[in-house]
């Protein structure tokens, strides 16, 4: 990375240097992570030594939960943050040769239901930047918040991605999350079900993203690394449908799903689809590596899990990316599961799979394994795996599909209930019981995407290489 830098020395440098200033700035509490363990992808380097003009002293009140930031790009990202402050500004810089080199400042920003959410651009490519919100009259700011944007598209080099979901009740300091706070990667994704309310309103959502956001662990991986975000149903409600569906999934007013949406989009910060209406889209890291961010909650109907026009998009998607590496994103799985696979007292639930709508799953498999260099990468079942996407002789079967989590939701020792139904366990290569997230390396030097499935402990419990191109 440009000047040897590494997002956690970046951060705790920054932190010390301000204070050296003599502002009386507390240190941010991202700037430590205790009890984590080293990043697994970059070697650590030395930091900025000098800060830029940052005024205001750390108010945790005014700005609660700090910054987040999402969806990388060559020349920007979105951040989002909450506050108290009737209107704030925001003040940026970017490492340069060993420093920290002011950015303009952008405001006044107007706080909309205490959210704070611009698209920064004009940034430069593969850089570390760093960023505060600050009131109006300068005397308080926010937590820092330390962001690489992506590489430029014309430039190749390594890219490590982190990957979970399910950051539901059962752990709900979300502990793994620390571990993914201490790695040095280029973004990480959250693939849905990152909160599980029984919120029906704008208020009562923004309650259930409030109480997500304060956790010390959220707030370090957050203010640390780019997230990639998206949505499955416990972000709005159980099973949820836009309109009439399969049995088990229930249709949601339209009112309750505005709100839901607005919410998410508040907290967990993320660009414009692009239909510039939903959620699907693609993200680069240069060339070695492309991101295709599928919606499969909020289009679904009787007979289609998306959208024609997201269908179409995925697919002529895949064939023009010029990137090394393509990882499909999908909140539910694609694998062929080949039986009825959830938890012991539901009833079938292929509905809630693509394996529910097998004309779009083939269109999509069949595009993935036409174009060289694609994986697969889902979320929502609670357990940690490495497994074939088809079965033998059907399409998709040539496929690698990793499934990400669970972060916080109960995980489901999936080896041992195929093991007492008697069913056999021949298409999953790993399966880890355990809470987890999957780091992925693509390597254009090598040809090689690579994944380590690592538990709250920083342990590598699983790697395996997924593609040689």
């Amino acid at each position: 990375m440009d000047d040897g830098l590494t997002r956690r020395t970046l951060l705790a440098g920054l932190c010390s240097a301000i204070a050296c200033e003599g502002s009386g700035a507390l240190e941010d509490p991202p700037g430590t992570l205790p009890g984590a363990p080293p990043g697994g992808c970059c070697a650590p380097g030395t930091p900025p030594t000098e800060p830029w003009a940052l005024s205001g002293l750390l108010d945790e009140v005014a700005f609660p939960s700090g910054l987040r930031g999402g969806d990388p790009g060559p020349d920007g990202l979105v951040l989002s943050g909450r506050t108290l402050e009737p209107g704030v500004v925001l003040s940026g810089a970017a490492a340069r040769g060993g420093r920290w080199v002011a950015l303009p400042g952008r405001g006044p920003l107007v706080p909309v239901g205490g959210f704070v959410r611009i698209e920064v651009d004009g940034l430069e490519p593969d850089t570390e930047h760093a960023f505060a919100l600050v009131s109006m009259d300068g005397l308080r700011r926010s937590a820092l918040g330390t962001y690489r944007t992506a590489p430029a598209p014309d430039t190749e080099r390594v890219v490590c991605l982190g990957a979970t979901s399910c950051l539901g009740n059962a752990e709900p300091t979300l502990p793994l999350l620390w571990a993914a706070a201490a790695d040095d990667l280029d973004a990480f994704l959250i693939l849905g079900d990152a909160i599980y309310t029984q919120a029906t309103t704008l208020s009562g959502y923004r309650g259930a993203y409030t109480t997500l956001l304060a956790r010390d662990s959220f707030r370090a991986l957050a203010t640390a690394t780019p997230l990639v975000v998206m949505w499955d149903d416990h972000e709005v409600a159980d099973n949820w449908i836009v309109g009439p569906g399969p049995p088990g999934q229930i249709p949601i007013p339209s009112a309750q799903l505005r709100a839901a949406r607005i919410a998410f989009c508040e907290a967990l910060p993320q660009r414009i689809g692009a239909d510039g209406v939903g959620l699907w889209r693609s993200l680069r890291f240069g060339r070695t590596l492309e991101l295709i961010l599928l919606d499969a909650r909020a289009e679904r109907t009787e007979t289609s899990i998306v959208s024609t026009a997201q269908l179409g998009w995925a697919i002529e998607t895949l064939r023009a990316s010029t990137c090394r590496f393509k990882l499909v994103v999908t909140g539910v799985h694609l694998t062929d599961h080949a039986l009825r696979l959830s938890f012991p007292n539901n009833t079938d639930d292929t509905w809630d799979r693509w394996q529910g709508y097998p004309e779009q799953r083939s269109a999509l498999l069949a595009a993935c394994e036409e174009v060289p260099g694609v994986a697969i990468i889902s979320g929502d079942m609670h357990y940690g795996g490495i497994q074939r996407v088809g079965a033998p002789g059907e399409v998709g079967a040539g496929l690698w599909g990793v499934a990400a989590g669970p972060a916080g939701s109960r995980p489901w020792d999936l080896a041992g209930w195929l093991a007492e139904q008697g069913h056999p366990a021949d298409a999953y290569d790993v399966l880890i019981d355990t809470y987890s997230y999957a780091r992925f390396r693509a390597d254009p030097g090598a040809g090689e995407l690579t994944v380590e499935l690592v538990d709250a402990a920083g342990r590598v419990l699983a790697a395996r290489t997924l593609l040689r191109v």
